[in-house]
């Protein structure tokens, strides 16, 4: 890896142009219009950007203040570097889960991690969930760096060859912060696309998630927005993918995800899937009941193998059912699944607007999910289901 975080190459243009500052004891300042790029060719918005706000980072990315960066304290990052140079492994990810008390950023993120108004979101998974995201995220935006670090060297080097060649024809100015961005995702669609024929189904993430994909070029590779078990409708290990009837329930999570880190920028993923494929699909469909109890007792504690009056549904590739968030108690500390109530299921609001009139109707429903896993299921959604990436209202 080269641990540069911003390539040698482009340190001297983008210095003398003021986007980037010398390194002092391994920290560099970074111009925000970088830091607040979408990695995949997005923008959270001009208005959000203070174009001569400048962002400390880490001079490489293997290193003290790299990991700091990501979250450790001084001292934590001192003994886990020391720890990595002796013992060298997947770096930084692989040790971060054992080390989560000793991170630095927990009690600030602590106040962002437990906001009352995103409770609903953050109940649907563990603190430590959370925190581990939220590092994860932190890590791929600091990769990012590099890459849109070199995409504004590489537009100066463009215009000051274009200024060459036209003289004062062409008058060079510093790139704005949508130059900067290398275009931007479509604009968000304020209601449920429902194509005829089709169910239109969304994901809320992290744009990093969504880098492999590029729908425009039908090069699709949803690898990243798995989920790892265990999770409401799967315990045992394998990649599960869930995605939401209600856009906005999407664009709560990608809320909570700029609440906890703000340096960075979310996406909806809309998945269209042909009603006729949900048909031929072996699915199950299980609403809030006996049966969606123990399904979610059982798989938010790992089980392996599901009781036998449920066992049917480690068969099935397709379960649609209400998403589950701790009410007041983990699912997972529960002594039996009757405990679970209906204050367990997720209720979000929903709008739909009247066509011919274009009034606007503000409903509380249950926030339905659609979860597949089994042999081959990545490659199946990819083949058989369209995709589309459009920018979140949270930017």
């Amino acid at each position: 890896m080269d641990s540069n975080t911003v390539d040698t190459e482009d340190i001297p243009i983008l210095e003398e142009w003021g986007l980037l500052s010398p390194a002092t004891n391994g920290i560099r300042k970074i111009a925000s219009t970088t830091i607040y790029t979408s990695s995949s060719g997005g923008d959270s918005g001009d208005s959000a950007v203070d174009v001569h706000q400048k962002i400390a980072i880490p001079e490489f990315i293997v290193s003290v203040q790299a990991l700091q960066w990501i979250g450790f304290t001084e001292e934590a990052a001192k003994m886990q570097w020391e720890d990595w140079v002796t013992r060298p492994r997947d770096w930084p990810l692989e040790f971060v889960d054992t080390t989560i008390e000793q991170l630095a950023r927990f009690d600030n993120d602590a106040e962002a991690i437990l906001a009352e108004e995103f409770a609903d979101i953050r109940t649907t998974a563990t603190a430590k969930f959370w925190i581990m995201d939220t590092i994860e995220t932190a890590w791929h935006t600091l990769l990012s760096i590099k890459r849109l670090a070199k995409q504004q060297s590489h537009e100066i080097r463009q215009g000051m060859e274009a200024k060459r060649r036209l003289g004062a024809q062409y008058p060079l100015q510093p790139p704005s912060p949508t130059h900067l961005r290398g275009g931007r995702l479509p604009e968000p669609t304020p209601y449920m696309d429902r194509t005829p024929g089709a169910t239109t189904l969304y994901k809320g993430v992290d744009v990093w998630r969504t880098q492999p994909m590029n729908p425009a070029a039908n090069d699709i590779d949803i690898s990243r927005l798995a989920s790892t078990p265990p999770t409401d409708f799967v315990g045992r290990p394998g990649a599960v993918f869930y995605f939401t009837t209600e856009r906005s329930v999407a664009e709560r999570y990608c809320k909570y995800a700029k609440r906890r880190e703000s340096i960075h920028s979310t996406c909806i993923v809309e998945m269209s899937v042909p009603n006729s494929l949900i048909k031929q699909a072996n699915l199950a469909v299980v609403p809030f009941g006996n049966e969606w109890k123990q399904l979610v007792w059982h798989s938010r504690r790992g089980t392996k193998s599901l009781p036998k009056d449920i066992r049917h549904l480690e068969r099935r590739q397709l379960v649609i059912g209400d998403t589950c968030h701790n009410h007041n108690k983990r699912i997972s500390k529960l002594e039996h699944w009757s405990e679970i109530t209906e204050d367990n299921v997720l209720f979000v609001d929903s709008e739909t607007r009247d066509e011919s009139t274009g009034q606007v109707t503000i409903t509380t429903v249950r926030a339905t999910q659609y979860a597949w896993w089994g042999d081959d299921v990545q490659s199946s959604l990819e083949e058989q289901f369209s995709f589309k990436i459009t920018r979140s209202l949270a930017g």
